[in-house]
């Protein structure tokens, strides 16, 4: 999401949300999965907390990012919990 009017607090940063495991298994399509309530309320409340957490999401400062040759893929700065735990 793209903010031009950030707060004070934010400016000079992004926050880069990995929710790749937040997701429930479709019940009738075996091969489709998709967003319950809870995995809503973790991404969003990630977004609106703007600040790192443990395997959902990470805020990168602009020269970190610039040390990343620009990329801003969430999966080169927040790896998720199952991938650590394997």
């Amino acid at each position: 999401v793209f903010r031009p009017s950030k707060p004070s607090k934010t400016k000079n940063s992004v926050i880069l949300i990995n929710a790749s495991m937040e997701k429930e298994p479709n019940r009738e399509v075996k091969k489709m999965n998709y967003l319950g309530e809870d995995n809503i309320s973790r991404i969003l409340n990630a977004y609106r907390g703007f600040k790192d957490i443990n395997g959902l999401a990470h805020v990168a400062t602009i020269s970190e990012i610039r040390g990343k040759d620009y990329n801003i893929n969430p999966s080169a700065y927040v790896t998720p919990l199952s991938d650590i735990e394997l």
